[in-house]
């Protein structure tokens, strides 16, 4: 496997994927994609780093009114 990528890392991408919650990983990746090559190698913000584990808490509980509908931002953005 590829620098960085580790047996436990890829077995857990491998479980969300094929569970209910595949839609958001896959947005998530393409965020976290996209931001790689727009070369925006500053390190997350306070802010972020808080809002991302605010998110990963949410998702452990289970608290899909934490999150956007992905449908919604998309008509926010006129995509």
């Amino acid at each position: 496997m590829e620098k960085g990528i580790d047996k436990d890392l890829f077995d857990k991408f491998k479980a969300v994927v094929q569970g209910p919650d595949a839609d958001l990983l896959r947005e998530f990746l393409d965020m976290l994609y996209y931001r790689h090559e727009a070369m925006d190698t500053e390190p997350l913000s306070p802010e972020e780093q808080t809002a991302l584990a605010e998110g990963r808490e949410a998702l452990r509980r289970g608290d899909k009114s934490y999150f956007t509908p992905w449908e919604e931002v998309k008509k926010d953005l006129g995509l």
